[in-house]
């Protein structure tokens, strides 16, 4: 890794989508905190959901419309003891 040329792109591009098509069994629960407002969304997480609900995953989304990307800070933990909490009930 560490290298910027096209082939090395193109496989991290690819690295997690490919690995959420591999799994077959077994798959987990994905829980998945973001923002429909800020960069991420557009940038990541739309192609994430889409792989994911493809490969049929069970997916837990909690969506949040804050602007810029370093107030996850404020907004993620809530979720997390939330879904830490549902996890070990």
């Amino acid at each position: 890794m560490g290298n910027a040329d096209e082939a090395s792109i193109d496989y991290l591009n690819n690295l997690l989508p490919t690995q959420i098509q591999l799994m077959k069994e077994d798959v987990p629960k994905v829980y998945i905190h973001y923002s429909d407002q800020e960069h991420t969304y557009e940038e990541h997480i739309t192609f994430l959901i889409e792989d994911l609900t493809e490969a049929k995953y069970q997916i837990s989304l909690d969506i949040c419309h804050y602007k810029i990307h370093q107030e996850v800070s404020k907004h993620f933990p809530p979720f997390l003891i939330q879904t830490l909490t549902e996890i070990i009930k």
